[in-house]
């Protein structure tokens, strides 16, 4: 787990550290199924949700949304699909 705190939102970026999970031999692609590109917008999803959250004052979405745990069990793909696509 990293220590330091590290915020990143951009696109490539995001993708690059994405990939370096995904190629660390400790990635066991029989239990994380999802692809890398799913992985991505989830992460831009909370990253914009925590943006909206901040925007109406709604301290308890932004605290859920500050971190992202790119779980296999993710239940609320569609809502960062759809966040993911939002532009400012």
């Amino acid at each position: 787990m990293l220590k330091t705190r590290i915020i990143f939102e951009k696109k490539d970026e995001i993708a690059a550290v994405i990939k370096v999970v995904m190629d660390s031999p400790k990635f066991d692609e029989e239990v994380f199924t999802r692809t890398k590109s799913s992985y991505v917008r989830e992460w831009i999803g909370h990253n914009r949700m925590y943006d909206i959250a901040g925007i109406i004052g709604y301290d308890s979405w932004r605290k859920s949304a500050e971190h992202v745990d790119l779980n296999n069990l993710e239940n609320r793909m569609i809502v960062w699909n759809i966040l993911s696509e939002v532009t400012w």
